[in-house]
């Protein structure tokens, strides 16, 4: 068994591992940002849970899904047409 193909291979495993947590990290981010987009009409808001996210990573996410408004300004101007 040849111990520098092992290490490369662990090497490599490491590199796809780290850049596929650090795609799935920016992706989280940018959906949260659209999520809030959809959801709140204010800058600061929206910018504020983005940030969390970055910050915090999955426990960011975890917190945003957890205070986020409940209804999109779609459903709420829908539900107003209602009424």
């Amino acid at each position: 068994m040849d111990w520098n193909n092992v290490s490369l291979v662990v090497l490599g495993l490491t590199a796809f591992f780290s850049a596929f947590t650090v795609a799935l990290w920016i992706a989280l981010v940018i959906w949260t940002f659209r999520d809030m987009r959809a959801r709140a009409r204010d800058a600061f808001a929206q910018l504020l849970a983005a940030l969390m996210v970055l910050v915090l990573g999955p426990f960011g996410i975890i917190l945003y899904l957890i205070l986020r408004p409940r209804e999109t300004l779609a459903e709420k101007y829908e539900r107003s047409l209602e009424e």
